[in-house]
């Protein structure tokens, strides 16, 4: 979504991600930044915090969480 509005869109991922997704992400206009599969995800939001604190204006989210949150609930 963040490419259609114009934004440049980082994606961090740890690099075990599958080269799949990694190309899908590319695919669909999204910047990857590997990071090392031994950190994990908590690897990842940590690399993403580091660029966005050196990039104005940058905005850190988190895949999934919003769509949760607009799960209806029953």
């Amino acid at each position: 979504v963040g490419r259609r509005l114009g934004y440049r869109v980082i994606l961090t991922v740890p690099e075990h991600f599958s080269i799949e997704k990694q190309r899908l992400m590319r695919a669909l206009g999204g910047e990857v930044v590997l990071t090392p599969s031994a950190d994990g995800i908590p690897g990842a939001q940590r690399r993403a915090r580091e660029i966005a604190a050196a990039t104005p204006g940058a905005v850190v989210g988190e895949a999934g969480r919003s769509a949760e949150r607009r799960q209806p609930e029953t």
